[in-house]
This record gives C-alpha cells, structure tokens and sequence, in this order.
C-alpha cells in the first residue's frame, strides 16, 4: 500500500493543497488534506473546505490531520450516488478506533453531522456506497480556528447517567430520527443531558439545525409523544446502542430557539450551562428540559443497595387528581395481591421432576392446580370489570395492567385443559426454554403486581418496594 504524505505549508494559503493518492487495486481513493500549525495560528476565520468525490470509484478517504487549535468539525455530505453511502471517522488510520457513531446517507441526500470532536494528529473520513454504484457528490468539512475553538469548543469528559428516566410514567428511550440509534442520557459536571430530538418529541415540536449558524429550531406543532424503552421496536436486530463514555464537546456558540426565542439554560446555582455534541446528537442538560417541557423534575436516590436512582418528569398535577389515582392505584394493589395467593397456591402444586440429566418443574397435584386456576380467572375477571382508563402519568402501567389481565382470563381455560389432560412444565434447568409451558408460567408470574407497583411509583416518585 502507497505510503500517505504529508504536504505542509507554513501559511494557511498553503495549507489548503491537497493530493490525491491511489491506493492498491480495489482500495479506495485517497483525498489527503493537511492544516499546518502555522496556518492555524495565522488564521481568524474558520477554515472549512468541499471535497468532491471520485466518481470512478466506490469508497474513498479524506484524511484530516488535525494540529493545535482545531480540535472540532463540521460535515456535510452530499449525497448524489444512485445507492446510499455510509460515512465514518476514524482517529490514528483510516481503520482506526472510530470518533463518533457512523452514519448512512441515502441517495439524493444532503445530511450535516454537527460537532464531531477530533484530536491531534490524523483523523480520516471513509465513505463508501453500498456496492451497487460508484460515488457521487461531495464532502464538506470546516473546523473551528484556534480562537473560535477556545472561546466556544470544549472536549469535556462524559460519564453515564445512572438513573432511569420516567416521562409522564414511560420509562424512558432516546431513539434517533429513523429510530435505529437508541442513545441514553449522559452526566457532565453534576449535571444530567439527554438527547434534543427527545426533547422535540416531549414538547410536541419539529426539530431543526442550521450548522452555519449553529442553531437548533424547536417549532410549530405536533403530536406529542414519549419514546418507551420497553418499546419491542428499539429491542430489535440491527437497533444500535449508543452508550455514554469518553468525551462530548461543549459548545458555548450553540443557539437553542423555541418558536424564535432563544433560550439559556442555568444550573441550580445560576451558572449558564451548554449544550453537548455526542455521537452525532446534540444534548441539553436535563433539569432545563423540564422547564421547555414544562414538566416537574423530580430525583429519587437510591436507598439501599438493590435499590436504584430515578429522575420522573411530568407535568404539573393537582394534589386532588394525584389523590384520586393513588385511591385507583392503592385498590388495584389490594385486589392483586389477594389474586397473587392463588397463583402462589397454583406455583405450590409443582414439583422437580428429573428428566435425563436435568430436572423439571412439572404441575403434580393438578385437583389443586385446577382449583387455583378457577379462582385466578374469577379474580381477574372482577378486577378487570372495574378498572378505566387512566391518563398520565399512570396510563402507560394500567394499560400494560390491563392487557396481562386479559391474557390470564382468556387463556386460563386452556391453561386448566392443558393441567388436566397432559404434562404442565413450568421450569425447567434444561437450556431449551421450549420444554417450559409459557401460557402457564404467566399464572405464576407476579408481571401484574410489579405493574400496579410502578404505577404508584408514577404518583409517590419514588422507587419504594410495595410487595
């Protein structure tokens, strides 16, 4: 492979040069654009540069050395091949340790990624097709001069967030626009970030960024909604995590304007505090969020060691209307508990059964198991006849209520047929879950009491063990 050289120049003039290296056959095209230390310090003004891609080749490389002063990026790829190109930044070598999530632009697009935060030395983008055509169109990159870097870029160092995040009774999720990125909120200097596309979602706003100005648009008015973590949809193949570790950029220059008036947000002590640029999504402190939102914020510390730290976000609520869920809540608790005797009663009628060399758990005193079974139902069945519609922040819970007790009325018949007429497996050392009855394991499960417990959780905001 053709080593890669280095042109550099002592004035910024020079340092805008660039040559074009053919690697190996097959291997991609090679765009290496080198920013001298001198020019740098000579510039005031941000340097930013368009690439065009080679048109005869599949994938290519623009390598960006990055010398003191330039520490943050800007691109914009446009996007004008007959298939989707994927593009990716890597540090060290063009297959190096990657600087910030890839992403994927579709044919005919044009998409900006804001903010990438590089460090000293070599740094290259790749970007190829998906192998159906060659590339075509361009790759725009400007970087922050050294004076604009100090004043309003910083890399600060990020850590996880290690709280689960309720908005208005929804466990939290913050899926990306196409929602195969699923980011989680990060901590940075006592403060909790999490995502602005969410941010959009919860307010009912559409979402835009103008990277010339360094803008973000929260406007209009739409629908508002709650991305659920317990969403099957971002638990699928393919959904990638994005995790909260390493460095994000602080960027003071960043504008957020909700329907034109541009907002600052502050800490608790009064301290102006900064959006976040991490892994291709712009972050805003958490506490802020909820004065946009005009939701609460409420913390709960964890108390014990099985315990966990919470954050619950929702909208003002009358000490009247939270009484009259609670009383719901409470009654629900009371009527499940005594249904979970039955399903306790209907657990005790197993025993460990060897089966080669691993043991089942198999239903032996079926008169008993019967009998808890027909009590399950008719419990269930009162309980379910009194229960509403409830709106948040308990709606999410009492419907998830709702539909576990459904399935214990409509299948406990078949469950009683199954107990009476053949072998009920209900837990098994075997590996292969397959040997275990799953309709009948949900007669065992405490998935409605843990159900009516969060909901009361949504009102007290608290994590108290009820049961």
């Amino acid at each position: 492979m053709t080593k890669f050289k280095k042109i550099v120049s002592g004035t910024l003039a020079g340092c805008l040069m660039a040559s074009a290296l053919m690697m190996s056959a097959g291997a991609a095209n090679v765009q290496t654009t080198v920013i001298s230390k001198a020019g740098v310090q000579a510039a005031a003004q941000t340097y930013s540069n368009t690439v065009a891609f080679n048109s005869g080749m599949a994938s290519q490389i623009v390598a960006l050395p990055v010398y003191s002063g330039f520490s943050v990026c800007d691109l914009k790829v446009n996007n004008k091949a007959q298939g989707h190109v994927t593009v990716s930044i890597h540090e060290g070598s063009p297959t190096g340790a990657l600087a910030c999530s890839a992403f994927r632009v579709e044919a005919g697009e044009s998409k900006s990624f804001a903010g990438v935060a590089l460090t000293e030395g070599a740094n290259y983008v790749d970007i190829h097709t998906d192998g159906t055509c060659n590339l075509s169109g361009s790759l725009t990159y400007a970087f922050a001069t050294a004076p604009a870097a100090q004043q309003t870029r910083t890399a600060v160092k990020i850590n996880p967030q290690s709280a689960d995040i309720y908005a208005e009774g929804i466990p939290a999720a913050f899926p990306s626009e196409d929602g195969k990125t699923v980011y989680t909120a990060l901590s940075y200097n006592g403060s909790t970030y999490m995502p602005l596309r969410t941010v959009g979602r919860w307010m009912g706003k559409n979402i835009s960024w103008d990277s010339a100005s360094r803008t973000v648009f929260l406007s209009g008015t739409t629908e508002k909604s709650y991305p659920c973590a317990d969403d099957d949809a971002y638990h699928q193949e393919g959904v990638k995590y994005v995790g909260a570790t390493g460095t994000a950029t602080l960027d003071k220059g960043v504008k957020v304007l909700v329907d034109g008036k541009q907002q600052t947000f502050k800490n608790q002590k009064g301290v102006t505090i900064y959006p976040l640029f991490y892994q291709n999504s712009i972050y805003l402190p958490l506490r802020n969020i909820g004065e946009l939102t005009g939701m609460d914020v409420t913390w709960y510390s964890a108390k014990a060691e099985n315990d966990v730290n919470a954050i619950f976000l929702r909208m003002p609520l009358s000490d009247s209307k939270r009484a009259e869920m609670e009383t719901y809540a409470t009654n629900l608790m009371k009527q499940l508990l005594d249904m979970r005797t039955d399903t306790q009663k209907f657990e005790n009628c197993e025993s460990a059964v060897k089966n080669g060399s691993y043991t089942d758990y198999v239903i032996t005193d079926k008169a008993a198991a019967m009998a808890a079974l027909d009590s399950i139902k008719r419990k269930a069945q009162t309980i379910r006849s009194g229960m509403t519609e409830q709106a948040n922040p308990i709606r999410y819970y009492n419907s998830s209520l709702m539909n576990e007790l459904d399935f214990l009325i409509n299948n406990a018949d078949t469950v009683m047929d199954r107990v009476k007429n053949g072998r009920v497996v209900v837990g098994s050392s075997n590996p292969d879950t397959s040997v275990v009855d799953q309709t009948a394991v949900m007669f065992g499960a405490d998935d409605t009491m843990l159900d009516c417990e969060r909901m009361v959780r949504m009102l007290r905001q608290n994590m108290d063990r009820l049961f």
